[in-house]
């Protein structure tokens, strides 16, 4: 079998960041984040108070502060402008919460596409399409 590796795809209002773990300290993006367990498994989102969550998804507001913790799951981390479209839409579900915890059920057969995109499998037509599914799907 092949090991997962780390992929980064940069689109105009967006990227998307792929990879099998990650352990981050107190971070802040500029862009909202919208981060999926590839394997459906929880992984663990801090926010800069201490609030932990256990997780398969979640959206974080742009300069909102966390704290990540990724192991055995892989994970999906899509980036997005706070000036596009896609945000607008993002923003309506944070409901101006820092971080919001999404039901993962939400993605439904998109998930089939998660593990081929860990693995380096789908084309960046596909990709694109899997970002903007995942918006749309929150």
């Amino acid at each position: 079998m092949v090991t997962p590796k780390n992929y980064l795809h940069l689109w105009g209002d967006r990227f998307l960041y792929i990879t099998p773990a990650i352990q981050s300290g107190l971070t802040a993006r500029s862009s909202a984040t919208v981060l999926v367990s590839v394997s459906g498994r929880p992984f663990m989102l801090e926010a800069a108070d201490g609030t932990r969550a256990h997780c398969a998804a979640a959206v974080v507001a742009p300069h909102v502060a966390r704290r990540l913790a990724v192991e055995g799951c892989g994970l999906l981390s899509l980036n997005i402008d706070p000036a596009s479209g896609a945000y607008r839409m993002l923003s309506r579900q944070l409901g101006g919460h820092g971080i919001q915890v999404v039901d993962a059920r939400r993605f439904g057969r998109l998930r089939d596409s998660f593990e081929p995109a860990q693995f380096g499998a789908l084309d960046d037509a596909a990709l694109q399409a899997l970002s903007r599914r995942l918006v749309e799907s929150i």
